[in-house]
Order: C-alpha cells, then structure tokens, then sequence
C-alpha cells in the first residue's frame, strides 16, 4: 500500500517541476527578447530625428567628425546636442534644434526653422532642403536608420575623439 501512495504523490510533483521549467523558459525568452529589442539594437527615435540629423550632415564641413550626443524629440521639433572637428581642427559641441510645421497644400510635413546654437540658419537653405523633397525621401523612401545616440560617459574623458587625430 506505501508503494502507490509513493507513485501517486511522485506524479503531481513532476507536474510541478514541468510547469517550473516551461514558466523559466518563458520568462528566459521573452527577456531575451526585451534585451535584444532595447539593449542590443539601441532606443529608436522617429523621423523627426532623421530629417534634422540630415539637414545637419549637410550643414557641417566635416560631416565624417561629426559625433551625436544626445537627442531630445518633441511633437514638432527635435534637437541634436553633438560634438564636430571645424576647419581649424578644433573641436566644439553645439546644439542644433529642427521645427517643422504641415503644409497646407500637401499636408506633409516639412522643416520650418533651424537653429544652431539658437542662432537661425538662412531660410534660402531651408527652402532648399524642402524643395528637393528630403523629408517626404527620408520617411517614405527609405528604411532610414533611426537608432539614437548612446549616451556619453560622465566624464570630460569621454567625449574626446581619438580617431579625428589619427
């Protein structure tokens, strides 16, 4: 008689252990998945971002020196704080803000006003970029790479560029 109530209390505890296994191996995936969605390929920014990182690689001289820092987004606007080499091989940290507002006529959105420094870039160079059609070639013709800066380190040490030297 000790012989079935052994085998019938070893039943409910494999019971157990197999529901502990597959919970384990559920929580393992589903982390895994949340580690490579957010970790592994980085925070994704919209298109704003996309279109105002644009317009500043086509602003800067050196645009191979050009280092993002930090992105900041709103429902109309974003703002790249970024590190570049100028002409004179220094090296300055600047802020470039991007406004957009809707076209009536197309209700598409384009670039009203950017700033670099709080300073206003010419409007002649902001009607170019929307003329030829970059922000509507940006969102819908591409698969743009819309991954964010990491973060820079705390330290001064940090934000050095060690390849613009060599």
């Amino acid at each position: 008689m000790s012989v079935s109530e052994g085998g019938a209390q070893a039943a409910p505890k494999k019971i157990d252990e197999m529901k502990l296994i597959i919970l384990v191996g559920i929580i393992a995936v589903i982390g895994g998945g949340i580690y490579f969605l957010f970790f592994k390929s980085g925070p994704q920014g919209t298109w704003r971002y996309k279109v105002c990182d644009v317009f500043l690689e086509l602003s800067v001289t050196y645009p191979d020196t050009l280092d993002r820092l930090y992105v900041f987004e709103k429902q109309m606007s974003a703002s790249i704080v970024y590190t570049v080499i100028n002409p004179y091989g220094f090296q300055t940290m600047d802020t470039m803000e991007c406004f957009f507002s809707l076209d009536e006529r197309t209700n598409t959105p384009t670039l009203s006003r950017v700033t670099i420094n709080e300073v206003p870039q010419p409007d002649e160079e902001i009607e170019t970029f929307n003329t030829k059609g970059t922000i509507t070639s940006i969102i819908m013709g591409s698969d743009p790479d819309l991954t964010l800066p990491k973060p820079a380190s705390g330290s001064l040490e940090g934000l050095r560029r060690e390849k613009a030297f060599k």
